[in-house]
């Protein structure tokens, strides 16, 4: 336990975490499971300790203070969109798409909107997914993009966020294209929250894992939360509609 608590402070909490996904199947595979649910319950833990972030209106009062360290988390992924070698100077306007189902049915999509930093719920959008009710999230996240998209008078983002992975972000980026658009799209993955991004020069995936404290890490992990929140909440909606319908 010494030894895991040193990696994670140390930065490795994705050796831990596979460490612990070991153990479990092998509990499992032995059929002790009230070893195997000590250990998911580790794992849950580990998780939930990496995805903890802040919002800076909870611990601070003043409007510049919170207004600076919106700025300062703006820059930050200003500097990781040049990493990347996407070339942008400055970001005002964050979109986030999620996409909630329960085995394909009442499946909901979400648009969240970010404006230097902060939540303009006014402007969130929600989306009934009509092309499939059977289990495809890339299918849904393109739909989604796309009518999204087929709303001009809706001001375009400097940024897409796409709460998925790799299948997800192609998945948007092909509906994206359809509008002939340059509009950079980056996804983040819940599991290891890691940021993805496709470089259509190289043809392939750049990834970047931030530390835990990390001010653009903290940004795109509150804007992709809310989508989630947005998403599941109308999903749930759906689903109780049905089940009393």
């Amino acid at each position: 336990n010494i030894y895991k608590l040193k990696e994670i402070l140390s930065g490795h909490s994705k050796i831990v975490r596979t460490q612990y996904e070991k153990e479990m199947m092998l509990y499992s595979k032995n059929m002790k499971y009230e070893e195997a649910l000590v250990i998911r319950r580790h794992i849950d833990a580990l998780d939930a300790l990496k995805k903890r972030n802040y919002d800076p209106s909870v611990y601070l009062d003043g409007d510049q203070r919170i207004e600076d360290i919106y700025r300062l988390e703006l820059d930050s992924v200003v500097k990781l969109l040049r990493f990347l070698g996407i070339h942008i100077f400055a970001l005002h306007r964050i979109e986030c798409i999620d996409v909630s189902n329960t085995l394909g049915t009442n499946a909901t999509g979400a648009l969240t909107v970010s404006i230097d930093g902060h939540a303009r719920c006014d402007e969130y959008r929600k989306f009934r997914i009509r092309s499939k009710q059977t289990p495809d999230d890339f299918r849904m996240v393109s739909e989604v993009m796309k009518r999204r998209l087929a709303h001009p008078e809706w001001p375009y983002p400097d940024l897409f966020v796409i709460d998925g992975g790799k299948g997800q972000i192609q998945a948007a980026l092909l509906a994206r294209d359809e509008y002939n658009l340059t509009i950079p799209v980056l996804g983040l993955a819940k599991r290891f929250e890691t940021i993805l991004y496709y470089n259509k020069e190289t043809k392939s995936f750049q990834s970047a894992s931030l530390p835990p404290n990390s001010p653009s890490l903290h940004l795109l992990q509150r804007i992709r939360d809310e989508a989630h929140r947005f998403s599941k909440s109308y999903h749930t909606l759906l689903r109780s509609k049905n089940m009393t319908g």
